[in-house]
């Protein structure tokens, strides 16, 4: 259970997982199963999309055997792999599927816990927010006055 834990937990940014203590093997496995989540997704959006993308197309796939034979159709199907990788759900999960890459690494190579980058960057934002909060606090900035004798 405590794996399970640390494991999730290794996604977040240090400053939120202080109370938790995360091993470097809780880190790999947290990497290893985003890797394999994203890249299983991926594979199974693909031949969801293909096949409906054929099913759907099946006028013009024949139009296209006729005018230019079998070439034609083999031709179309680097078309349709190039409109499945500019959607945008196809580009976020080969994103986390590169995350998981350098996060496996970090971990098993290095030893290093490395967080989610979107976890991160809101961090990032927290702490920002939250200095600008404590300038506001502290009240009017005043100016320095320098005299040269």
């Amino acid at each position: 259970m405590h794996l399970l834990i640390s494991s999730l937990a290794s996604f977040l940014p240090q400053p939120w997982r202080r109370a938790i203590s995360i091993s470097e093997l809780a880190s790999a496995i947290s990497g290893a199963a985003e890797l394999v989540f994203c890249l299983g997704a991926l594979i199974y959006r693909y031949f969801i999309f293909t096949h409906l993308r054929m099913l759907a197309d099946v006028n013009v796939m024949v139009k296209a055997a006729e005018r230019g034979g079998e070439t034609a159709v083999m031709g179309s199907g680097l078309f349709l792999l190039m409109e499945y990788l500019i959607q945008p759900l196809t580009i976020v999960l080969c994103y986390f599927a590169l995350e998981g890459v350098v996060r496996l690494v970090a971990a098993t190579i290095t030893e290093e816990v490395v967080p989610t980058l979107p976890l991160y960057l809101l961090l990032l934002l927290h702490q920002k927010l939250h200095r600008a909060g404590q300038e506001r606090a502290l009240g009017e900035s005043i100016i320095d006055e320098v005299c040269f004798v």
